[in-house]
């Protein structure tokens, strides 16, 4: 060690005390060995030097104090288990223009690492490379990716995910677990594993073209979905079963508002793929179907005879050039119908993970009639528009043309912020939501109460679902205390005093709907702002004398001056500038801590 305490590394021979805190990797090592700087937990900083080609398996395995690293250029090759459990390891700066191997489990569960870049010659990510990476929101994946094995990012809490064009293949468990709200997966992918995208938030998925097999649990335990789209050249859905677990999901078991989705005629069903009679099901689905044999058959043949649905569901796939849908709509009178979960191809359309403008141009000018159209589950086709987030310009659009054919339609805003919190949508396609209203309807009404007090019955569901048991869809503590806040936001605005309104903006934490019952807290809230708003009465009548006083104050110091200052006419002016500038607002400011 030397007197500065930085710790020489010149090659395998020698052995790195465990009390090193810095060590610096001599310029004439290109290798690291295996374990060579293993469970060192009080190792802070590790400088490597250009010229290092490999780093060796399990190297810094469990350095628990190591917060950064930068990998040389020149390394072409990270063994298995390299980082491995470095569980204060937060950056990674991987400049290697030469790096070819990243091994398996080489960054498992550094649970503090929030972002990472892929360098552009990896090909492969390997099994678990980045698995129980739990603070790991961001990944940067490059072109020439061709695959991710099994749990390569498995719960990584990724928010946004672009796959690039090259990759074919995404292993089982790939993402399991993320939060992903955003997934663009390329044209070429040949092949998703099962629960690949399990636990994800999106609210809508589009399984790419070439894949024909969907996998067990695909999309499972996805709370937010409500549309699927598959290709018409899947031949084979797997449902339930399977060797691995005690129970194994359908493709979409435990997504409980999957809604929008077509089962191709030509596919396979293998098992139960609705997971009907577990409690892993499709809620919503099970709501309009009285069995799976009638849901499977429904779906299979959701668009027989009927071109236009078919044409807006597969649009994806086949994108609709006008002139194609201008003809459809003059000719063909299936416009007019409902499938069998009750969408006209306006729901369809505002499902849809390609929203188009002109589209709906084509089918509301043929039909205006269909803005108002509900499904089996009451909803219009602005419910599945503002849920999937659609484009600002398209929200705008249905609002000016609800208003145009239809200016005294009365929407159930209840009822659609009621649904948007059960299926735990994002914060801000609610927060969207509520600004079309208040912006475009706000004269219609919500009822906060009936909402909230919906949403606080259902009990809160586990963070983590793989192997919870769920029966029903809840809202998330953060959700809950989301709409909690919208519900009472009038009111703690309608507060003069602004340490009750900070209070009441901080509390409760969403931790505190997890600790205990919804109701009890929600009462807990509703309690303390009906003791705000009590004791902010009592000092508006003490404040409204103090004012008077000051107001009163000014004008006998105006009336003071001489006559010719003012006139009679002018008098009510006089009274009005007095009171404007007695002060009031400042003093009373001041004054009501004190009376507290």
């Amino acid at each position: 060690m030397s007197a500065n305490n930085i710790f020489e590394y010149r090659g395998e021979e020698r052995v790195v005390p465990h009390d090193a805190t810095h060590v610096r990797v001599h310029t004439s090592v290109t290798e690291l060995p295996g374990d060579v700087f293993e469970e060192r937990k009080k190792l802070v900083q590790v400088d490597l030097p250009e010229g290092l080609l490999e780093i060796g398996y399990g190297a810094f395995y469990e350095c628990t104090s190591l917060k950064s690293i930068t990998i040389p250029s020149t390394v072409t090759f990270i063994d298995d288990f390299a980082f491995a459990n470095c569980n204060g390891l937060e950056e990674i700066k991987m400049n290697c223009k030469e790096l070819v191997t990243i091994g398996e489990h080489a960054f498992y569960y550094c649970v503090k690492l929030k972002r990472v870049s892929i360098p552009p010659l990896i090909r492969v990510i390997e099994r678990f490379t980045f698995y129980g990476c739990n603070s790991l929101e961001t990944v940067e994946l490059c072109e020439g990716l061709e695959e991710i094995e099994e749990s390569g990012f498995d719960r990584a809490p990724l928010k946004n995910l672009i796959v690039p064009s090259t990759v074919k293949r995404i292993g089982k468990s790939a993402f399991t677990g993320s939060k992903l709200g955003f997934i663009q997966l390329p044209e070429g992918i040949e092949s998703i594993g099962n629960y690949a995208f399990t636990n994800a938030q999106v609210a809508k998925f589009r399984v790419p073209p070439l894949v024909t097999t969907i996998s067990h649990g695909l999309l499972a335990w996805c709370e937010s979905i409500f549309s699927v789209e598959l290709p018409q050249c899947v031949n084979l859905l797997k449902g339930e079963g399977g060797e691995e677990r005690d129970f194994v999901p359908g493709p979409f078991g435990g997504s409980h508002f999957v809604r929008n989705v077509c089962i191709p005629n030509n596919a396979e069903i293998r098992s139960d793929v609705l997971s009907w009679e577990e409690y892993y099901t499709c809620t919503d689905l099970k709501k309009v179907f009285n069995s799976k044999e009638e849901a499977v058959n429904a779906l299979t043949h959701r668009f027989d005879n009927l071109r236009i649905h078919s044409m807006i569901y597969y649009q994806s796939y086949q994108p609709v050039e006008m002139d194609q849908l201008n003809n459809a709509v003059e000719s063909d009178a299936s416009l007019y119908d409902q499938d069998c979960v009750g969408m006209t191809p306006l729901h369809i359309l505002a499902c849809s993970t390609v929203q188009n403008l002109e589209l709906y141009r084509v089918l509301i000018e043929a039909y205006p009639e269909h803005l108002i159209t509900e499904d089996k589950w009451g909803a219009l086709p602005f419910l599945y528009a503002v849920w999937g987030d659609a484009p600002s310009d398209i929200i705008q659009y249905l609002v000016t043309k609800y208003q145009s054919f239809y200016p005294g339609y009365e929407f159930n805003w209840s009822q659609i912020v009621e649904t948007l919190g059960l299926a735990n949508a994002p914060q801000d396609v609610i927060q969207n939501l509520l600004n079309v209203y208040q912006e475009s309807f706000p004269e219609q009404t919500i009822d906060w109460t009936k909402i909230v007090d919906n949403l606080g019955e259902i009990k809160i569901l586990s963070e983590y679902r793989g192997s919870a048991t769920v029966s029903t869809p809840a809202p998330e503590a953060v959700t809950f205390r989301f709409l909690v806040k919208c519900s009472i936001s009038k009111r703690v605005k309608a507060l003069g005093l602004k340490q009750w309104r900070e209070d009441m903006s901080i509390s409760p934490e969403a931790k505190a709907f997890k600790s205990v019952e919804k109701r009890e807290v929600l009462a807990s809230v509703r309690s303390k702002l009906a003791h705000y708003e009590a004791e902010y009465r009592k000092l508006k009548e003490a404040t409204s004398m103090l004012e008077l006083a000051l107001w009163k104050a000014k004008i006998d110091a105006k009336g003071r001056r001489k006559k010719r200052d003012r006139d009679v006419d002018g008098l009510g002016d006089h009274r009005k500038h007095c009171r404007v500038n007695c002060g009031a607002d400042i003093v009373i400011e001041h004054v009501l801590p004190y009376l507290l």
